[in-house]
């Protein structure tokens, strides 16, 4: 009997083993990234202080506040939301900048891309986990929200909204932070300060709240801002793969989409009022000119790679390559084409204003022709002397602060002299620096007559602006055509 016994029991499988690990379905990326976050000293540290200083400052404010005082609630609620936008607006971004600038000097995440890993879901991965850690922040400040509402009447609708903004104002931060990650240890130091000072000017407007409940904001600003920090975001994480991303992978297709995806979302607003189309085509120009920025100062020329995608699609392919390959003359072709579609929403807003006039129709196209020589001037110059990435990207805002200061001595002597002098000063202008022209014709705006102004000046230098872009991108074409060519014969 007990050899029976002793048989079936060593032929019974053994138990299965407690789950103590992440499931298996989740993303490998994640897992690492949540196995390495979740134990780092910064985390355990963050979560311990803080948590710490909110119970022994709770119990002093809730009991001086049973003793009639005030000041001490408001306090305690003061004290809560500096320290709910310290951890998501301060600490989680700059721990993300921190761990992928660590990767990239360590070189591990290079050996990430030898596996299967794409470089999206690398950085995607970071990203997910950094903001399901600060989840986990936000869900151990809860009970403090809940606290305040017993003791403080506040309206816990309202403070779960502003903990919703904080939380997604965490993601987009979080996401530029990992994008600025590949930067020069100067100019990452240089970013800091403007984090700080937005930090401080949203816990500014957190002391205001009280006076407003966010919860009753109409639901095309809610639509609206889920859109606009969507693609965002997204643009933010493309550009953030750029640091560590193998050279034949683009992205520029992607992120010029993102850029003329958020300027022709203009008309999809323009249906709840013209306040909030203006707004998103403001947003749009924006996010335009960050992609301009990116796309304009990538100086590569097309790898085969590169043109294969776009040359196997037949001959739309082939013309929609010529304004998504990487590269400044391809960058040249795209800024054209999100001129004019800003030119077009402009139309749309007056359209929507109910401001159609003939000089209307021609002060939005003007200004994209204008706008076009602007951005590629500086490109013009740059493109007789290589650099690297972020070194361009440095040069290129340089131009563009050289050629604004201009402008605007331009449009203080202007504003000196009186609006009689301002074709004079736009024709002297014009022929120096093309990007000063547009900003003083934008700031002249309307104020001189429909179809007068040195156009014709400004019509010469577009068209030496085209021929010259047209000769030093010539190396560029034929490189991509080459690539195009050796596709078709394999």
């Amino acid at each position: 009997m007990s050899d029976s016994s002793s048989t079936l029991a060593a032929s019974l499988p053994p138990p299965p083993p407690e789950r103590t690990d992440f499931p298996g379905w989740l993303p490998p990326m994640l897992v690492k990234e949540l196995r390495q976050g979740l134990r780092t000293r910064g985390f355990v540290t963050t979560l311990v202080v803080f948590q710490v200083a909110l119970v022994l400052l709770f119990i002093w404010s809730l009991n001086a506040g049973a003793m009639g005082d005030r000041f001490a609630m408001r306090s305690g609620s003061g004290i809560f939301w500096t320290v709910l936008c310290c951890l998501l607006l301060g600490i989680t971004p700059l721990r993300g900048m921190a761990s992928l600038r660590e990767e990239l000097d360590a070189r591990t995440i290079d050996l990430l891309i030898l596996t299967r890993l794409t470089p999206w879901r690398i950085v995607s991965g970071k990203w997910v986990s950094l903001m399901a850690q600060a989840a986990l922040l936000t869900v151990s400040m809860l009970p403090y929200a809940v606290v305040r509402y017993f003791f403080g009447a506040v309206d816990i609708v309202s403070d779960l909204v502003l903990i919703a903004i904080l939380y997604g104002s965490c993601g987009v931060l979080t996401a530029a932070s990992l994008c600025l990650a590949g930067l020069p240890k100067l100019l990452r130091g240089l970013v800091i300060p403007g984090a700080i000072i937005l930090v401080i000017t949203f816990m500014n407007v957190m002391s205001f709240a009280g006076r407003s409940s966010l919860a009753d904001s109409a639901w095309w600003t809610t639509a609206q801002v889920v859109f606009n920090g969507g693609l965002l975001v997204w643009l933010l994480l493309l550009l953030a793969m750029r640091w560590f991303a193998p050279p034949s992978l683009s992205t520029s297709g992607r992120v010029r989409g993102i850029g003329l995806l958020t300027v022709a979302g203009t008309p999809l607003f323009a249906f709840a009022n013209e306040h909030q189309a203006v707004l998103q085509l403001g947003i749009g120009v924006w996010a335009f000119a960050v992609v301009c920025l990116v796309e304009l100062s990538d100086m590569r020329l097309p790898m085969p790679a590169h043109v294969r995608p776009w040359w196997r699609r037949g001959f739309f392919g082939k013309a929609t390559g010529v304004f998504a390959l990487p590269g400044w003359p391809s960058g040249v072709c795209f800024a054209a084409i999100g001129l004019a579609l800003i030119a077009g929403m402009m139309l749309v807003v007056s359209a929507v204003a109910r401001e159609i006039t003939p000089f209307a129709w021609f002060y939005p196209l003007w200004l994209a022709v204008l706008g076009w020589c602007g951005l590629v001037f500086p490109v013009l110059l740059m493109s007789f002397v290589p650099l690297p990435r972020a070194a361009a990207m440095v040069v290129y805002v340089l131009l563009q602060g050289v050629i604004g200061f201009f402008a605007a001595i331009s449009g203080a002597n202007w504003v000196l002299q009186g609006n009689r002098s301002l074709e004079a000063v736009l024709e002297s202008v014009a022929l120096v620096l093309p990007g000063s022209s547009f900003w003083l014709t934008l700031a002249g705006g309307k104020s001189w007559s429909s179809w007068d102004g040195p156009h014709t000046s400004q019509g010469v230098v577009l068209c030496l602006l085209i021929a010259a872009v047209v000769w030093r991108s010539r190396r560029y074409w034929r490189a991509a055509r080459a690539a195009g060519v050796a596709e078709n014969e394999t």
